[in-house]
């Protein structure tokens, strides 16, 4: 499914497309908090940032997410957003009990054709960035203090990266995507009313509907390790792509 629109400035278009990308991610099923546009030079591709807080599975059986069940979402572990993040004013909620919260990268292509794999480097390369800008090189000869586990979410933890198009991707970016060493999801967002859109940068009813999205192999990871099944005693499963459409 591609958007085929009149011709549009190239930055009216990707504005509104940011900020309606921003409303949307803010809403179940993904309940992203805290989003703030960052996009400028040298921003390395980065549009928005937030925090994406996570809850556990509640007492078996798992329920799917209510009303907003979507698929990619729907891991095997149970765990899911968590709901009432995206209007919580509070500061990340990483101290409440069996909570976890991750910073989130986003970028938003609003192209005419679907996105590449090149583009999904980028992303890589932005949240490596983030990574490595968090954790500087040591200077001194001493050892580093070892520690036995590492803090979900926290300075050693890659940011999750969420790569969001107006007219989907490519299946060698997709492929691309699942492969990476990185936490990446896609997400095909699409706007009925791009006019509309533009015409209020992206705050109105302008028919956003996420048409597929997917997460790859060590967002999983992530996610299952934070919360991991009762039977698991340290490992997970790389388990498959997970994908709505």
């Amino acid at each position: 499914m591609r958007n085929r629109s009149p011709a549009f400035s190239p930055t009216a278009l990707g504005s509104a497309y940011e900020n309606a990308t921003r409303a949307f991610l803010s809403r179940p099923p993904f309940s992203i908090h805290g989003l703030l546009s960052v996009g400028g030079a040298g921003d390395g591709g980065v549009d928005l940032r937030g925090r994406w807080t996570w809850q556990p599975p509640p007492p078996s059986p798992f329920p799917r997410l209510g009303g907003h069940a979507v698929g990619f979402l729907n891991l095997a572990n149970g765990a899911s957003p968590h709901t009432l993040s995206a209007h919580d004013k509070r500061e990340p909620v990483d101290d409440e009990a069996r909570l976890q919260t991750w910073d989130v990268l986003v970028q938003c292509k609003a192209e005419k054709e679907h996105l590449g794999p090149a583009v999904v480097r980028q992303l890589e390369g932005s949240i490596l960035t983030d990574l490595a800008r968090r954790n500087p090189p040591r200077r001194s000869l001493a050892p580093p203090q070892t520690t036995t586990t590492t803090v979900p979410g926290g300075r050693d933890t890659a940011p999750i990266g969420i790569l969001v198009g107006l007219s989907g991707f490519s299946r060698a970016a997709i492929l691309h995507a699942q492969t990476s060493a990185v936490p990446i999801v896609l997400a095909h967002l699409s706007i009925q009313n791009i006019p509309q859109m533009i015409a209020t940068r992206g705050e109105s009813d302008i028919g956003a509907s996420l048409v597929s999205a997917s997460v790859n192999k060590a967002f999983r990871r992530l996610i299952q390790a934070a919360f991991p099944l009762p039977n698991e005693a340290g490992s997970v499963s790389d388990g498959g792509e997970s994908s709505c459409a």
